[in-house]
C-alpha cells in the first residue's frame, strides 16, 4: 500500500482504500457472523516509515491507524462484549521526540509544524527525483515539504541528491530501507527541523505498549513477553494452545 499521505496521488490507478476504510468494510462483513469474530488490523507502513527515519510517513500512517482503532471503539459502544487490543510487535528506528534531531543538541522542544505541513512521505518524494522529474525535483520538494527557506547546508544536501539521481546513482542512499537518496535527504531535513531524533534504521529493543479496552481488558495489564498475548487470548476463548517441544 502507498503511505496514507500519498493515497490521493493521481499516479495511482483507481481508488486505493486506506487502512481505516478497509477496517470499516471488514467489520461490516464480519458482523454478520452470529458467533462473533476476530479481526487483526496491521498498520504495517508505520514500521516502514520508521525504518526510513521518516517522521512524516510515520505520523500520517499513525493517524490512519488511529482512525481504524476508533471504528473498533465505536463498535464496542454498541456491543460491550467487544475486546480491543492495540499494540506493536517491536519498536523501529529509536524515534525520540524533542531531542533535537541531532547529536550535541540538548534542546527539549519540538517543532511539529514541520511534520504537519508536509504533504508526502519520504518514499514518495525520493522516487520523484529518479523518475524523470529530476529537473523539477527541488520545486516539488518545496511544495511537498512546505519549506521554502532551505539553509545552505540543506541546499547542498538537496543538490547532491539530485546530482546522484542525474548520474543514475539515486538509489544508493546510506539507508538500506529507503534507497532513494533524495527521500533520505527529505526525511533528514524534516526530522532535524521538527527536532525528531533517530538511533537506527532497524528494529530496536525498546519495550512496546499494549493497551486494551472492553471485555477481558484487565487480563492485559502489566509487563510480559509478547508471546503471552496469544496465551491470554486463548484463555479468554477457552481454547487450549498446542505446546511444541523441541527435541
Amino acid at each position: 500500500m502507498p503511505y496514507f499521505l500519498d493515497l490521493d496521488d493521481e499516479s495511482y490507478e483507481g481508488k486505493i482504500p486506506s487502512l481505516s476504510e478497509m477496517t470499516k468494510v471488514a467489520i461490516s462483513v464480519l458482523m454478520n457472523n452470529p458467533k462473533g469474530f476476530f479481526l487483526m488490523v496491521e498498520g504495517g507502513r508505520i514500521d516502514h516509515a520508521c525504518h526510513a527515519n521518516d517522521p512524516v510517513g510515520a505520523v500520517g500512517d499513525m493517524i490512519d491507524f488511529d482512525n481504524a482503532v476508533k471504528l473498533g471503539i465505536d463498535l464496542s459502544k454498541e456491543d460491550p462484549d467487544t475486546l480491543i487490543l492495540v499494540g506493536g510487535d517491536h519498536e523501529t528506528g529509536g524515534m525520540a521526540m524533542g531531542m533535537g534531531g541531532m547529536r550535541g543538541d540538548s534542546g527539549y522542544t519540538m517543532n511539529p509544524e514541520y511534520i504537519k505541513n508536509a504533504k508526502r512521505s519520504a518514499e514518495f518524494v525520493g522516487y520523484t527525483a529518479i523518475s524523470g522529474k529530476a529537473k523539477k525535483a527541488k520545486a516539488l520538494l518545496i511544495e511537498w515539504s512546505g519549506i521554502s527557506d532551505f539553509t545552505e547546508e540543506e541546499t547542498k544536501q538537496i543538490d547532491v541528491a539530485i546530482g546522484y539521481a542525474k548520474k543514475k546513482k539515486g538509489m544508493e542512499s546510506p539507508n538500506p530501507y529507503l534507497l532513494p537518496w533524495y527521500g533520505v535527504v527529505y526525511a533528514n531535513i524534516i526530522s532535524k527541523r521538527a527536532r525528531v531524533g533517530w538511533t537506527s534504521y532497524a528494529h530496536t529493543g525498546q519495550p512496546v505498549i499494549m493497551s486494551a479496552g472492553g471485555l477481558g481488558a484487565e487480563k492485559f495489564a502489566g509487563y510480559y513477553d509478547n508471546t503471552d498475548i496469544a496465551k491470554k487470548l486463548a484463555a479468554l476463548w477457552g481454547v487450549t494452545l498446542k505446546t511444541w517441544k523441541v527435541e
